[in-house]
């Protein structure tokens, strides 16, 4: 499961969404709608830009793309009645092959960690046989093309990298947040 965790704030996040945005196919997706709302599909950076404040929001998102096969399964989420007042549920993608894009940003003068990561074929395995067949067959993913998305995307971000905090890199910005008093959170 090749995973990244990295400190970004501010400008360090548009080369990242950039590049993914710059592969052919690549989109990211919402990992849960806002409620009673369809699920997002973003393909641009102005896109992601125009529905959240990175720094802020933290948004989920779930990298898909066509080339790593399997399907982008809606998963419909009932909210128990007055669970969430004015609401009735959301939609969440689900599917075995995506790969996590978890931007967090500056909040409070704490600069959270963001993540990348995905699952391997061997994980996706055992929770096949436990009863997920929703999801549809592991076997129906391309894992060699999910794990060189994943790699891809992961090094380009460690590319980015000016310096290291731990196994994390850390991005421009957020040194020059640094620089001017932030501090690095240890989770989101």
């Amino acid at each position: 499961m090749p995973n990244c965790d990295f400190y970004a704030t501010g400008d360090d996040f548009a080369p990242i969404l950039d590049f993914i945005f710059d592969q052919p196919g690549w989109i990211l997706i919402e990992n849960a709608s806002r409620e009673d709302l369809p699920l997002r599909r973003f393909c641009s950076r102005s896109e992601i830009e125009e529905a959240f404040n990175i720094d802020v929001d933290g948004p989920l998102l779930q990298l898909y793309s066509p080339s790593m096969k399997g399907a982008v399964i809606e998963r419909q989420i009932t909210f128990r009645p007055g669970a969430v007042p004015g609401a009735r549920g959301r939609t969440d993608p689900v599917g075995w092959g995506f790969v996590q894009v978890y931007l967090a940003g500056l909040r409070q003068g704490k600069i959270r960690p963001s993540h990348t990561n995905c699952n391997s074929v061997t994980r996706a395995q055992n929770w096949e046989s436990l009863g997920t067949q929703e999801l549809g067959p592991v076997a129906a993913w391309d894992w060699r093309e999910v794990e060189r998305i994943s790699a891809r995307l992961n090094r380009h971000i460690r590319g980015l990298g000016v310096g290291k905090f731990g196994s994390r890199v850390i991005l421009p910005a957020a040194v020059a947040a640094m620089d001017r008093g932030a501090t690095l959170a240890l989770s989101r």
